[in-house]
């Protein structure tokens, strides 16, 4: 009796463990189980880790006449035509916001995803690069969030280089709100014209991870600054015409207008705030009420040229006077008390003796970004003569 007792005891323990066994095993291939998921999670996650990447709309598109037209000294166009600058050689910043699951217009954002990271086109993989890259982030469950790009061009430090002339300072790392950047005029009342720098943004909004590693966002770049002045026309009128046919009636000799030298003088808005989160393609720019409202920027030129010529009572032959290449960047704001405005002064012999000057200004209110403005003068002799 004991003996089966013990039997049985013997049996029951034998099971126990067994049991114990299997158990410990499915424990075993149950951890083991979890942790190859987690490392085939962590493999396709680095398999399916997308690089953020950059690209142009000018890269493979016409860029419009605004920008394609400017003749003006520092015009920044993708290509660099002559005299302006090369977007491809300057390259561009661009401020990035991560707001999770929610669009940028219901976030409180901040770049905090890049914060005035410079990108340079490198020639020979036609490519436009940043380095560390940034990844296009997801939750842990995969799902995709959003990503504002906002972006400006040449790139500027702030400190060092041509471009730190103009684009001076930035809204900080960690502020919160719409990133921005402080731009003023460049150069010197008489010394400027090698000095200005031309500006340009863009912005793409709530963007996600796109299916294809190989799909850039794609900036479309647009002028930031109006300018004017690009081509130059000083005209005589017809009433000029007339008065010189009655000079050369009333002193009976041929009679011969020429135009000596001609000022430019502007007085532009000295520096403003441009918003990057702009509405459409009108930049958002704000006034900066800080040290000189305006400043002075001059174009002196020396024509000499006999722009009109009588010899007869009927006879005049005109010839406007052209100057190409004169365009100013300026901003297109206008502050209270404080109008933007061009003053010309030209001054002018009659070679019957007589010499004189003339002056108008012209209003620069209303100007828009991206827009180039060709000045032509119309010019007539005053009655004195």
């Amino acid at each position: 009796m004991n003996r089966m007792k013990m039997n049985q005891n013997n049996r029951e323990t034998g099971i126990a463990l067994i049991l114990a066994a299997v158990l410990l095993a499915l424990l075993l291939l149950s951890l083991s189980s979890c942790s190859d998921d987690a490392q085939a999670d962590d493999a396709w996650r680095r398999a399916h880790a997308v690089p953020i990447s950059f690209g142009t709309a000018a890269d493979v598109a016409d860029p419009g006449p605004a920008i394609a037209t400017r003749t003006a000294w520092g015009t920044l166009s993708l290509d660099g035509t002559s005299p302006g600058w090369s977007l491809r050689e300057r390259g561009f910043g661009v401020f990035a916001s991560h707001t999770g699951t929610y669009r940028y217009a219901s976030s409180t954002a901040r770049p905090n995803l890049m914060w005035n990271q410079p990108v340079t086109y490198t020639n020979a993989e036609d490519v436009w690069a940043y380095s560390p890259l940034v990844y296009w982030p997801t939750t842990d469950a995969g799902a995709d969030e959003y990503v504002s790009f906002f972006a400006y061009g040449p790139y500027s430090d702030g400190t060092t280089g041509d471009a730190a002339a103009a684009i001076v300072d930035f809204s900080l790392p960690g502020q919160t709100g719409d990133p921005w950047l402080l731009y003023q005029l460049a150069g010197t009342e008489d010394d400027w014209r090698s000095s200005q720098v031309d500006l340009v943004w863009a912005q793409v909004l709530d963007r996600t991870r796109p299916v294809s590693v190989f799909e850039p966002v794609v900036l479309d770049f647009h002028h930031a600054l109006a300018c004017y002045g690009d081509g130059l026309t000083f005209a005589p009128s017809e009433a000029c015409r007339t008065r010189m046919c009655d000079l050369c009636t009333r002193y009976a000799t041929p009679v011969s207008l020429t135009l000596t030298s001609l000022t430019l003088d502007y007085e532009l808005t000295s520096k403003g705030r441009l918003v990057l989160n702009s509405a459409g393609d009108a930049p958002n720019w704000q006034p900066v009420l800080s040290g000189p409202l305006r400043v002075h920027r001059r174009i002196t030129l020396s024509p000499n040229q006999v722009i009109a010529h009588a010899t007869s009572a009927t006879a005049c032959t005109l010839t406007p006077y052209e100057a190409s290449d004169q365009g100013i960047f300026f901003l297109p704001i206008d502050i209270s008390g404080e109008p933007q405005q061009l003053t010309v002064t030209a001054a002018y012999t009659l070679s019957i003796g007589q010499a004189g000057t003339s002056t108008l200004v012209v209003s620069l209110a209303g100007a828009r970004a991206g827009e180039r403005h060709n000045l032509r003068l119309n010019f007539t002799l005053p009655d004195t003569y």
